[in-house]
């Protein structure tokens, strides 16, 4: 673990409202109270990293970038969103990975890739919030993937804009709600093509483990 843990307690909390009933809860047994602790803790942390809030750290991000155009956040975000949908894809695409990724940054409002992933975002929120109730696997999946998502996000510049290892403590998430799907839609067709998927994956980490080995291979 690294400091993309950071976040973890949010799971406990997630767990407990999705599948735990009032008595049985210990975290969220007072509601009033954790939000209390929770928004100290986010000033305290506010005032210890303030200087992640400052030009000079966004300068440093937009640097590593080749972009120095600006001091606003606004490409910042922007880029935030399009590597967003970049992460998304190469869950479902797993292929010419790298280490990093760099990302061009726009001052511009309109930029299409930002807005398709602010599409996509909201439907996942919307996907969350609606399946609480009924299906709370899928909710409890998609909460996991943002709470370990929320700490590389860049909302807050303080990391690389892409990594893959950024995902590793993200991916559980995504791998529960396909094992909900796999459930709930049960089929002889869908286990087989899961299977593949599955082995196909196993082969392309395989490959990807060997870049890994020592400093010249990577």
């Amino acid at each position: 673990s690294n400091q993309t843990a950071i976040t973890a307690p949010l799971v406990i909390i997630l767990y407990e409202v999705l599948y735990l009933s009032k008595k049985e809860r210990i975290v969220t047994k007072r509601p009033t109270l954790l939000f209390g602790a929770l928004l100290l803790t986010a000033i305290c942390f506010g005032y210890i990293f303030r200087a992640l809030f400052s030009s000079n750290e966004l300068l440093s991000i937009y640097s590593k970038n080749s972009f120095i155009a600006s001091k606003s956040f606004l490409p910042l975000w922007m880029a935030d969103l399009k590597a967003f949908g970049f992460y998304l894809y190469k869950i479902m695409v797993p292929i010419h990975l790298a280490p990093e990724y760099s990302f061009a940054f726009s001052e511009k409002i309109f930029q299409p890739w930002a807005l398709c992933s602010a599409v996509v975002l909201l439907f996942l929120i919307y996907l969350a919030v609606t399946n609480r109730h009924k299906n709370p696997a899928v909710t409890f999946g998609i909460g996991w993937f943002f709470i370990f998502y929320l700490p590389i996000s860049n909302i807050v510049p303080v990391a690389y804009m892409v990594a893959d290892r950024y995902m590793y403590l993200a991916l559980p998430g995504v791998s529960l709600v396909f094992a909900f799907l796999l459930q709930k839609y049960d089929s002889f067709r869908l286990n087989i093509a899961a299977s593949v998927l599955i082995l196909v994956s196993a082969f392309l980490c395989v490959v990807q483990n060997s870049y890994w080995k020592d400093e010249h291979t990577l």
